[in-house]
């Protein structure tokens, strides 16, 4: 009887593992998709450099080496 206690609770953990990293999986796409957006949005020259920075929330050299990294 033990045992599939055990089991069930090893099983409940797992899941709620999975959850936690979907949950922030999903964030992290989010943040990039927004990097991206910011980016695409600078190249275009229909957001400045600056204002992108501050939406960005990031140091200017965080975000133009990210900029850079980024692939159109």
């Amino acid at each position: 009887m033990g045992g599939k206690i055990l089991e069930y609770e090893a099983k409940t953990i797992k899941n709620e593992g999975i959850n936690q990293g979907l949950k922030e999986g999903l964030k992290e796409g989010h943040r990039e998709g927004r990097l991206e957006m910011l980016f695409d949005l600078v190249r275009d020259n229909l957001l400045s450099l600056q204002e992108a920075i501050s939406r960005a929330g990031l140091t200017e050299e965080l975000f133009l080496k990210k900029m850079n990294e980024y692939k159109m």
